[in-house]
């Protein structure tokens, strides 16, 4: 970030989900909350909600989470069994850098094991994000980024049916996809 400011750029830290590792003793005496701690510290700017914490400690430890990283997670197709997002969760956020507006629209992979387990409405991600992309126009975003805990083919497929996102940052496979690849005009 120091390098990239000290050049007149901008720089964001976006987390694609899972910084919580059960195998990490740090994140399992806190349920995750304590990675988040570690996250805000490092200067992340948005982090996304991977699959470990709500699958290990249910989906109420979500609010948990984003209290200890200071702002919610951003997942835009996680909902209650009434159809709320989770407390803790937002869809997306955007933020301007000189003046261009940025949304970031977080998915999570639509595991049935939340249905199954918890009663959560875990929702496509091809099927949320025409939606999100034209709110996040109407709010006046000019660039989409999608910043994905769905794997890297699902997130192939995301770029391959859904018009207007720009940038994909995915996670969730631990696939480095380098260099970056072009789907419909989406990095």
């Amino acid at each position: 970030r120091t390098e990239v400011t000290s050049q007149g750029g901008e720089c964001l830290f976006l987390d694609a989900g899972d910084s919580e590792d059960t195998s990490q003793l740090e994140s399992c005496l806190t349920r995750g909350a304590a990675m988040d701690e570690f996250m805000k510290a490092a200067g992340c700017d948005q982090i996304t909600l991977g699959n470990a914490i709500p699958i290990r400690y249910g989906p109420q430890a979500i609010e948990n989470i984003a209290n200890h990283f200071g702002k919610p997670l951003l997942c835009a197709n996680l909902f209650t069994n009434k159809g709320d997002l989770y407390k803790g969760l937002i869809p997306y956020v955007i933020i301007e850098i000189k003046g261009h507006k940025i949304a970031i629209i977080g998915l999570t992979a639509p595991m049935s094991v939340y249905r199954v387990f918890f009663g959560c409405k875990a929702m496509e991600p091809i099927e949320v994000m025409p939606g999100l992309i034209q709110k996040a126009r109407e709010d006046g975003a000019k660039t989409i980024i999608a910043l994905t805990h769905i794997a890297s083919k699902e997130d192939i497929d995301l770029a391959e049916k859904v018009a207007g996102i720009d940038l994909i940052i995915g996670g969730h496979d631990h696939k480095q996809i380098s260099p970056p690849v072009v789907i419909n005009q989406t990095y």
